[in-house]
């Protein structure tokens, strides 16, 4: 159990950019004050929710005219997106799947709020006034209340979201200080947040499809996932994505829609598959020494606006000569696709695996032992979804 001493909400910029484990513990007995102009609110896990009350009071006494704002909707979720900086804003037009717009959703639509601390230093601060801080208990605290929340001392961010009053807050240290692993799916929490009580949810996972009909391809990282979905797509097969996709459970089907507009995939990956990384369609590397692009921009297979779901493939590099397919139970697949899921989400831990557990009992799985040559890998899948699948 990691401890770190002065996590208050201003925490060193060069802290370690590692994710935040959900069962971490942070020693907060030395935190100090932000420079703001209110008394810092006392701050303990079990008053964590009133002070995100009494930052949405604060934030409605603002002057906000000068405030940049944004509607779109994203997998069916009309949001309304204020800001001070442009820089969130534009994170998500660039890197979100957006869906057409209609203005008269604007009166149901989501508010969130983005703010940083050195543009508003006027906001409410806190004092932590406990000596140990964990996200389990933080998240739980803030469930009773009927609020999701999260805190990250390594980042000094501050993600609120009420969902009976349609209405999020993102704080953060300066306007640049968003995590490295966020900028290609902003709002990931939100987004989560907002299916509680509904038949959907954000899966960790890859997708191919034809006409329609697809596959969903889950494992670990260095599991052959990423590079399964990409040949697919290279061959002319559809996907709604390779990193998270929203699924819905209507009965016994399932239905994915794209959220996230760009995958990712490292230089020797890319190169395996003939494409060169250098070109001006890629992006990075990134922090996972990762190139991102807009697979659609490609010209091969196309981003599909939903695909209904056959089966769930959990890939292995077997250096065959040929792809094969061995049936293996939902379990398996359940297995390899909720570490991620409770690992990167947020909150409503319970509903996440509750929810995976679903999908795979809904699905026939399989064992995908990957071919040495990619051409041969996708029509081997390809064959699958138009064959044994229907």
């Amino acid at each position: 159990m990691w401890k770190k001493k002065r996590a208050g909400l201003c925490a060193n910029p060069n802290n370690s950019l590692g994710v935040v484990p959900q069962t971490r513990a942070v020693d907060l007995s030395k935190g100090f004050e932000m420079t703001s102009r209110p008394a810092p609110f006392k701050l303990t896990i079990d008053s964590a929710a009133d002070y995100a009350r009494q930052l949405w009071s604060c934030i409605d006494n603002l002057d906000t005219d000068s405030w940049f704002e944004e509607y779109f909707c994203v997998v069916g979720r009309c949001l309304k997106l204020r800001s001070p900086s442009r820089f969130y804003l534009d994170l998500c037009l660039e890197n979100l799947v957006l869906e057409p717009f209609n203005e008269s959703a604007k009166a149901e639509a989501t508010e969130v709020i983005i703010l940083d601390r050195r543009s508003v230093p006027s906001l409410l601060s806190a004092r932590w006034d406990t000596e140990v801080f964990s996200t389990k208990a933080f998240v739980e605290a803030m469930e009773q209340e009927k609020l999701r929340g999260i805190y990250d001392p390594d980042h000094d961010l501050w993600q609120f979201y009420d969902h009976e009053a349609k209405r999020g807050l993102y704080i953060l240290r300066s306007e640049g200080s968003v995590p490295p692993w966020e900028a290609s799916f902003p709002l990931r929490n939100f987004i989560h947040w907002s299916c509680q009580e509904t038949s959907q949810g954000l899966l960790h996972a890859g997708t191919a499809g034809v006409d329609g009909d697809g596959v969903l391809i889950v494992g670990p990282g260095g599991s052959g996932k990423s590079g399964t979905t990409l040949a697919a797509i290279l061959s002319g097969m559809d996907s709604v994505g390779d990193d998270y996709v929203l699924a819905s459970l209507q009965g016994e089907s399932v239905e994915v829609r794209p959220v996230i507009a760009k995958m990712k995939q490292d230089a020797k990956g890319l190169a395996r598959l003939g494409l060169n990384p250098d070109e001006a369609l890629f992006e990075g590397p990134n922090w996972q020494n990762k190139y991102s692009f807009d697979f659609a921009a490609l010209g091969r297979g196309m981003r599909a606006p939903h695909l209904k779901i056959k089966a769930a493939l959990l890939p292995r590099i077997s250096h065959g000569d040929k792809t094969s397919f061995t049936k293996t139970s939902g379990m398996q697949a359940m297995l390899k696709l909720s570490p991620s899921n409770l690992y990167q989400l947020t909150g409503d831990w319970q509903r996440t695996m509750q929810f995976s557990g679903s999908i795979c009992r809904n699905l026939p799985a399989f064992h995908m032992d990957l071919g040495a040559e990619t051409d041969e890998i996708a029509d081997s899948l390809r064959d699958l979804i138009k064959g044994q699948l229907q």
